[in-house]
């Protein structure tokens, strides 16, 4: 059968934008737009009315009612039914335009090409245009639809958070809540994991949904926890779950379907949306099939990636199993979501060995006995911790009414959510279940679910303030870059062709591949290998035949290195935020705690330092060394006593003595002079049998006080004591100087307390860790037991100092190297003494060898600040510190001064100092706070810091006007709230797993770990921007090879050129780019960590420049040529632009074809020349392969 003729010219006629079915269209959209402005008027009417905005100041949330509208519903689902018609006329003109046939309605002629292009620009500026403004407006658009109404008979509650983190920075976050249970009943919203109930009679303010607590909201008191010891009886329990809720934490993990439409609802996929429809309408299906392909891929393995570590972290949250509960006045055995705040639970020693059986589900305080438990997964601090009962009432009563936040230092009466019990003892058999075989203690619940400690930690990793990432930023300028760049295009292209509809599509088309789908997980593809590599196990990696380790000077120094002789090599980090990588690998300052992280976590005991305050002179201060095992004299009185007696260490187990280092130190070196202990340490024998003592009342260790307490009572004698030990500054201001024991002359209380500072500064010089002991007979009652603290530890007599010491970790001091000549600056933060600050830091390297130490102090007021030489000990005038000409000065200061420096607002020049620098990679007068080798004097040793101080220090270096990535690497102790305020928290927590502790931790005692971490951080984010840069680079050149060959010879590529490349080449070349492994050793200057700095820009604008030359030329050669027998130019005379299929098989669109390839090839060899962060390109075997494999088909 012949062929059907093609129409002519005289059958086609012109559709154009005003015939009536697109005046229909525009009713209908004017129609919408007039419901919305409608519905928009009308809620903000109502948005005024009582009851509709509650503000909670106290809880930092405001609350503003919606229900459900029968208008606004409407009105929504008419706007979502326009959106899809728009979608589906796309689809009708894309088929209509293939078939010639118009699609929407019968006509007796056929439309003309520029027919179906006015209806699908139409549709697809204005669907595009309209999407955009939806995700732009989304927040708007999500109560737009709701009716505003009073928080009591709403469906949907809109919350709004402020919040202070732990760095002081304010974080906002709002969302759209469902209103649960029903109206006369419970009613509540789930907000940021915690349940609001809603209350209708409040003490202060209007009905609101709040936070219910039966305590104190700032705390618990010992009063309120000492009533609740009868428990609650089963209906009032079944209550407080109704309204509470259930003891669960909950991670809200999205639906597969919820996260992909959320992850699609993107600018990114909304721009790869219009290339598709584009592509496919000019007639390249293929090509936009692989753009749907492609853009369906990056968005999937985006949701797959973060829904897994949502699962991960739902994992880690998820604390369940049985507990013994007090309901109805008896024991029973019910499961840990049961249970509500006031329940009596008890903790025994008997509890089966399965490995969730002694990990705790709520925060509880302790009213009978004490426990010792593991908080490894929730601090990272791996040694055991104790935790003792809060004192009654009647024996505290000055503090009966306080309340005890868990957050402050009395941590030590609670037991979290997510520790592991190790044992538990001192409560009574009688108090415990019945048939309990072991020992137990009682605890009273105080915080459920995401009110507990550990919710609370959540809560900051899930909605805590996002990273302040610079590339984050700098992506939306590059797109921006882009977009101006297709436009210039757009421009050129056009005005040859006169700005025709074939022209505008042409135009689009040429330059929609410009921003590749493949764009959203350029930078994530780096992380996630360089986070898999971290983690992975060395030990079983293959290793290629032949392969020997290197020759090392010490192979016990060097074990953590591989066998090719990578530091670190053989560590594993565990990576909780792969988005920290790209981070950490700018991180310039670095702070470390001491003892666990550079020393090691043991002590030894090094001896006593006995002191005589009735002869200062005379019998000066002298050691009693126990190096060489215990002194045969020299302990007599009551020195032997308060050294066997002053600790709070217990026994777990088979005669496990768990307690702090210091203590357990304390109790081996009695044990050595001969004093034995029995199995609850209350009792203690001594030596040789002659006398016995027993502990009556403990007084833990007070970070305020910085002092720690005993009562005993010697059984022989019936007298009482309390022995006092702390820092020799806290136990010299309790000491008294009376009863005859002051003397005449020159012994003065000046003298006594004189020596026995010099002598504490002295040992703390050399690198012992000082504490002093004291003691006080108890004269009236039987034991003083009734006596408050502050009372017992007052009017003391000193005894001695007791001397331990930290010994370095072998590899610390190499590390620390390492970071130097990395350019990464060191400095300490340590709850020890200055001094013995001082001393670890100059044996690591942290302070220079050649710099003076000067050790600030302030006065007890706090307004005067002394500096003193360390060495000399004389005072140095503040001048001579800091100065101009100063000599090289490292500075040490207690936490005292750092409190007066930030007072007075000189704290930040002596962190970062802003003086002349030797680093010679700068320009001559740069100057830059935080280099290495700045010459001037900075602090490098914070001593005597608390907790919130070590916060503060993160944060003094990462906020304006240092501007520092800062990280912080610790053992997870009471340093893991700065390792959260790091932007690179390492705990050496020494396990390989989830942690809220901290960003990163590791399995390894060694620091080694964190210069691995740097090395793979830098390598990351290099292989990142490599991997950024290449996409974008391949799109310009893709687009600039499109529109040369457009505009000088009027031709197309092919599609399967462009398959080849999308689909084939440039998803090959990006995942072997992010194979690159990171080099050995750190550079001596973090990379540049931005995608618009100077090296990037030069780079990519040199290779754009350069390789649109060599096309330039490549197209010149071929047309010397012109006329011989085996070539002839493209003429373009007999086809319209819009006819790609006539303009596609000729010689200009192949070489082109193959520069395009070529380019694609050479720069992604090029972005991965390696050897300063990453290793070189020719060891980069994916890529070698790669690069072969796709040279073939191109040659």
């Amino acid at each position: 059968m012949p062929a059907a003729p093609e129409p002519s010219e005289a059958d086609q006629r012109e559709i154009y934008l005003w015939a009536p079915f697109y005046l229909i269209n525009y009713a209908i959209f004017a129609v919408i737009c007039a419901l919305h402005v409608t519905v928009y008027f009308r809620s903000r009417g109502k948005s005024r009315i009582d009851g509709h905005l509650v503000d909670l100041p106290a809880e930092g949330v405001a609350q503003r009612g919606y229900r459900r509208d029968y208008l606004g519903t409407g009105v929504k689902c008419l706007g979502i039914l326009w959106l899809l018609w728009l979608e589906i006329a796309l689809l009708l003109l894309v088929i209509g335009q293939y078939n010639g046939t118009w699609p929407f309605y019968s006509v007796e002629f056929e439309p003309t090409w520029n027919s179906f292009t006015r209806g699908f620009l139409a549709a697809w500026v204005t669907s595009t245009a309209v999407l955009m403004l939806l995700k732009r407006f989304s927040n708007f658009f999500n109560t737009l639809y709701l009716l505003p109404c009073e928080l009591v008979m709403s469906d949907y509650v809109m919350m709004s958070a402020t919040a202070v983190d732990e760095c002081g920075g304010v974080t906002r976050h709002s969302e759209l809540c469902r209103v649960e249970g029903t109206v006369g009943a419970s009613r509540w919203v789930t907000f940021q994991l915690r349940r609001y109930t809603w209350s209708g009679s409040r003490a202060v303010g209007p009905p609101a949904f709040e936070a219910v607590s039966i305590f104190d909201p700032r705390g618990p008191t010992a009063r309120q926890v000492h009533g609740s010891v009868n428990g609650h009886d089963s209906s009032t329990a079944s209550t407080m779950i109704r309204s509470h809720g259930r003891n669960e934490i909950v991670i809200p993990v999205p639906t597969f379907l919820r996260a992909t439409v959320m992850e699609y609802f993107n600018y990114f996929y909304m721009y790869q949306l219009c290339a598709v429809w584009l592509t496919v309408y000019w007639d390249y299906v293929t090509y936009g099939l692989l753009l749907a392909l492609l853009a369906t891929l990056s968005g999937l393995l985006k949701v797959y990636t973060e829904r897994r570590q949502r699962f991960e972290l739902r994992n880690m949250a998820r604390v369940s199993g049985a507990v013994w509960v007090k309901r109805d006045g008896s024991w029973t055995r019910t499961t840990s979501d049961l249970l509500v705040q006031g329940d009596v639970i008890a903790l025994l020693n008997d509890e089966d060995t399965r490995e969730s059986a002694g990990l705790l589900s709520v925060d509880a305080m302790l009213v009978s006995g004490n426990a010792v438990v593991d908080e490894s997964l929730l601090t990272g601090e791996t040694m055991p911790i104790q935790k003792f009962q809060v004192p009654s009432p009647s024996a505290d009563p000055g503090l009966a009414d306080v309340p005890r936040s868990p957050e402050t230092e009395n941590k030590k009466h609670y037991v979290f959510a997510g520790t592991k019990l190790l044992s538990a003892t001192g409560e009574p058999k009688e108090g415990l279940p019945v048939g309990s075989t072991g020992t137990g203690c009682l605890l009273v619940v105080t915080h459920t679910s995401a009110e507990t400690l550990r919710g609370s930690l959540l809560r900051t990793l899930l909605f805590g303030a996002p990273l302040k990432l610079a590339w984050a930023r700098e992506i939306r300028i590059v797109l921006g870059i882009l977009i101006a760049f297709g436009l210039v295009e757009f421009f050129i292209l056009n005005a040859q062709y006169s700005f025709s509809l074939g022209s505008i599509l042409t135009a689009c088309f040429s330059i929609v591949g410009m921003i590749n789908p493949l764009l959203s997980i350029a930078i994530l593809g780096g992380q996630l290998a360089a986070a898999s590599r971290l983690r992975s196990d060395k030990s079983k990696r293959f290793r290629l035949i032949g392969r020997s380790a290197k020759e090392r000077d010490s192979q016990a120094a060097f074990t953590d290195c591989d066998d090719e002789g990578d530091i670190g090599g053989n560590l594993r980090v565990y990576c909780r935020d792969v988005e920290r990588l790209t981070l950490t690998g700018r991180l310039s300052q670095m702070c470390f705690d001491k003892t666990g992280t550079l020393t090691k976590t043991g002590l030894d005991f090094v001896g006593i330092v006995r002191v005589d305050a009735a002869k200062p002179t005379t019998a000066p201060p002298t050691l009693l060394s126990f190096s060489g095992g215990a002194p045969s004299k020299g302990v007599e009185g009551l020195i032997g006593p308060s050294l066997a007696l002053t600790h709070t260490v217990s026994v777990v187990g088979a005669n496990q003595r768990v307690g702090h280092q210091v203590e357990l130190r304390m109790v081996e070196a009695a044990a050595s002079l001969g004093w034995s202990y029995g199995m609850d340490m209350s009792v203690v024998q001594e030596p040789q049998g002659e006398g016995k003592w027993e502990v009556l009342k403990q007084h833990t260790f007070d970070h305020h006080s910085m002092t720690m307490s005993v009562v005993v009572r010697n059984v022989d004698s019936g007298k009482a004591y309390v022995f006092c030990k702390g820092s020799h500054e806290a136990i010299l201001s309790r000491c008294s100087f009376h009863n005859g024991e002051e003397s005449a002359g020159s012994d003065t209380r000046e003298v006594f307390e004189g020596l026995v500072v010099s002598a504490a500064e002295r040992y703390a010089a050399e690198g012992c860790y000082v504490l002093a002991i004291a003691a006080r007979e108890i004269t009236e009652g039987s034991s003083g037991r009734s006596a408050p603290r502050q009372e017992l530890e007052s009017e003391l007599s000193l005894l001695g100092l007791l001397l331990f010491r930290n010994e370095l970790k072998p590899d610390s001091s190499r590390h620390i190297s390492c970071l130097k000549a990395g350019g990464i600056d060191s400095v300490m933060i340590t709850g020890d003494s200055v001094l013995t600050g001082a001393t670890v830091a100059r044996k690591v390297g942290i302070i220079p060898r050649r710099d003076r130490v000067v050790i600030g102090g302030a006065s007890a007021e706090g307004s005067e600040i002394e500096w003193r030489d360390v060495d000399s000990h004389e005072i140095v005038p503040e001048s001579a510190v800091c100065g101009p000409g100063a000599r090289p000065t490292s500075l040490c200061v207690t936490g005292a001064c750092f409190a007066a420096l930030l007072r007075s607002e000189k704290l930040v020049p002596l962190m970062g100092c802003r003086g002349e620098c030797e680093n010679s990679l700068l320009p001559a007068g740069v100057r830059r706070p935080g280099l290495v080798d700045c010459t001037c004097a900075r602090i490098r040793v914070f001593g005597r810091m608390t907790p919130h101080q070590k916060v503060s220090v993160i944060t003094a270096y990462s906020r304006p006007p240092l501007n520092l990535i800062t990280g912080m690497c610790g053992d997870g102790g009471n340093d893991s709230g700065a390792l959260r305020a790091a932007a690179a928290g390492l705990a050496l927590s020494g396990r390989v797993e989830a942690s809220v502790a901290a960003p990163f931790s590791t399995d390894s005692p060694s620091i080694g770990s964190l210069v691995l971490l740097l090395r793979e951080a830098r390598g990351s984010l290099c292989t990142s921007f490599a991997s950024y840069r290449f996409l974008v680079v391949r799109g310009i050149l893709g687009a600039m090879g499109k529109i040369i060959l457009l505009s000088m010879v009027g031709a197309y590529l092919a599609p399967l050129g462009y398959l080849f490349q999308d689909l084939v080449m440039t998803p090959l070349l990006l995942w072997a780019i992010s194979m690159a492994r990171p080099a050995r050793t750190l550079a001596a200057v973090a990379p540049e960590g931005s995608l618009l700095g100077p090296a990037m820009i030069t780079a990519s604008t040199l290779t754009v420049i350069i390789l649109t030359l060599v096309l330039f030329t490549a197209l010149g050669i071929l047309y010397l040529h012109d006329g011989e027998s085996w070539f002839a130019r493209f003429d373009d005379e007999g086809s319209d632009i819009h006819e790609w299929q006539k303009r596609s098989d000729n010689f200009e669109a192949a070489l082109t074809w193959v520069w395009m390839s070529w380019a694609t090839i050479d720069t992604a060899v090029c972005y991965s020349y390696g050897h300063v962060y990453r290793r070189a390109v020719y060891r980069n075997l994916a890529l070698m392969v790669a690069v072969i494999a796709l040279s073939v088909p191109v040659l």
